[in-house]
């Protein structure tokens, strides 16, 4: 038993330690992007053109949907146009579908005018550069560049130097995401939702992340009705090295489940998380929690057969088999509570394609995540060693028995009731179809929830965000449409394989034309009404692009 017990905990560490060294490798960009950096002179009531250019090597290609050149300030002068040469179309190996792209190396123009009032000096356009390619067997992550162009205005009357042709511009190269000068503090990356913000912090910082984020999650109230199933299992064992050996095995199987389903998001895609969201599913997890609740009433006896003791007893003793079974099922039975959570995470994984990173990447959450169960079993283990005699024992089996009704009760209710009446407001519309339809017609955007009944965030997102008066004041330039995925269901499975969602609660942003948005997304946690207001605010002006 030892070595058995000892060779999957070097095998882990191992793996971890591994896993850092080789996220260090991770590809570059090799896309070069080059403008030109000195100042243009224009006078007032004149335009000028900008000129970008992107490099696509040999054997490489960019996707057209996900380029985009926005500027984020642009000096009080008038954006005219954006214009870029039409892309191929390419039946894509990674997305299973046909989509434009560039081959080849192309050049972005953009074209302002400075208003007549303007005053001369000096000004400073600002943008973001986004864009994601592939090779012919790797898909590179999300890239972000940011330039600053200068543009010096002169009086009017002054004589102004003719812009450099392009073929005597000083071209320089921008700088590869990874160096950008400004970057988001720790703190923030833990509120962080969007994938692609994440992505451009490197593997290394993810794992970090993702450790960090599981220490955090154990502590939500969504997370806590475990910790009683855990203490549960746990009882009361003479041996204080027994013990610890099935806490250390118990936590150690609920790591790699978390471990595992990161692997599987990033084999199977973005199709893992509707395990988790059937029906049937729910009402297992409430069958658990009850069945458990009822052992330690003493409703349902936990004895197993002679014969199957004797082999547990074989492999470790004291139940070290069973007792790491009994983590990979309760790190299952958690999976739908974490889910929203963890939404990024195999957001990430998906995306990433790599089944090494997405093993690890669940593997540090699962590590973080077990903190917690270990030092709660720790404790319990000592307090049921010291509290042996009497009536204690029974008190402290039937407390942990009411605590696991609760569970029991929520997913159970989950089950028998398909969706809150709440939810149930003229101000939504309820098919994806219809709304898309909608939108055409009023040529108004969309706001797009995916939503599930058993997601806490989904309730705050209704109760807070969605239902503040600014929000809804707003929302009357929008259709509003809600996908409920709190059981599998046909629209569920086609609108989040249609728009690549893993989690919930996800909200996405369409122009008229039923384009999801670039860059407009929530995924996963609860957003403010602030927040909500600045997304619409900004699909509202892309909309009339």
């Amino acid at each position: 038993m030892k070595s058995w017990f000892y060779k999957i905990g070097l095998s882990l560490l191992c793996l971890l330690g591994c896993g850092w060294t080789w996220a260090e490798r991770t590809p570059q960009d090799p896309f070069l992007v080059e403008y030109n950096p000195e100042a243009l002179q224009v006078l007032p009531g004149k335009s000028f053109t900008f000129t970008l250019r992107i490099k696509i090597p040999s054997g490489f290609y960019l996707y057209e949907e996900k380029t985009s050149l926005l500027f984020d300030k642009t000096a009080d002068l008038l954006l005219l146009k954006s214009e870029r040469p039409p892309a191929t179309l390419h039946v894509d190996p990674f997305l299973k579908k046909e989509a434009p792209v560039y081959f080849n190396d192309f050049e972005q123009k953009v074209s302002f005018m400075v208003p007549q009032e303007t005053a001369p000096g000096l000004y400073v356009l600002e943008a973001t550069l986004r864009y994601q390619g592939c090779s012919a067997d790797l898909c590179y992550r999300p890239m972000r560049r940011t330039l600053s162009l200068p543009v010096q205005v002169a009086a009017p009357g002054e004589t102004i130097q003719a812009p450099p042709s392009e073929t005597g511009a000083q071209w320089k190269a921008l700088p590869p995401s990874h160096a950008r000068e400004a970057k988001p503090s720790f703190w923030s990356l833990l509120h962080e939702s969007n994938p692609e913000l994440l992505l451009d912090q490197g593997k290394v910082v993810l794992l970090g992340l993702a450790l960090f984020g599981g220490i955090l999650t154990s502590f939500t109230p969504c997370v806590l009705p475990i910790v009683p199933l855990t203490l549960a299992f746990i009882g009361v064992k003479p041996s204080r090295r027994g013990n610890w050996r099935r806490v250390l095995l118990l936590v150690l199987g609920m790591v790699v489940m978390y471990s595992l389903l990161g692997f599987l998001a990033a084999l199977l895609g973005l199709k893992l998380g509707f395990l988790f969201q059937s029906r049937w599913f729910l009402l297992l997890t409430a069958l658990f929690f009850l069945i458990f609740a009822l052992g330690l009433f003493g409703v349902i006896p936990f004895q197993l057969p002679s014969s199957w003791q004797s082999r547990l007893a074989k492999t470790g003793g004291a139940g070290a088999l069973g007792a790491f079974l009994a983590g990979l099922t309760t790190g299952l039975i958690a999976a739908p509570c974490v889910g929203p959570l963890i939404a990024p995470l195999l957001l990430i994984a998906a995306r990433a394609q790599d089944k090494i990173y997405g093993f690890l990447l669940l593997l540090n959450y699962g590590l973080g995540m077990g903190l917690l169960f270990l030092l709660v079993g720790t404790g319990f283990m000592e307090l049921t060693i010291r509290l042996r005699g009497g009536i204690w024992p029974q008190v402290l089996k039937k407390s942990l028995g009411v605590l696991l009704l609760v569970p029991a009760l929520f997913y159970g209710s989950l089950f028998a009731k398909p969706l809150l009446s709440e939810t149930q407001d003229a101000f939504w519309e309820f098919d994806l179809e219809k709304g898309l339809s909608q939108a055409a017609r009023s040529r108004k955007p969309m706001v797009l929830d995916f939503y599930a009944d058993w997601c806490p965030p989904c309730h705050e997102l209704d109760k807070l965000t969605f239902s503040a008066p600014a929000v809804r004041r707003l929302a009357e330039q929008f259709v509003m449409v809600k996908v409920d995925c709190t059981t599998d269901n046909a629209q569920c499975r086609s609108a989040t394989a249609r728009y690549q969602v893993v989690g919930w609660p996800t909200v996405l942003f369409f122009n008229s034309r039923g384009e999801p948005i670039p860059d407009l997304k929530l995924v996963g946690g609860f957003t403010g009404p602030e927040r909500m207001l600045t997304l619409m605010k900004a699909a509202l002006s892309r909309n009339q692009e």
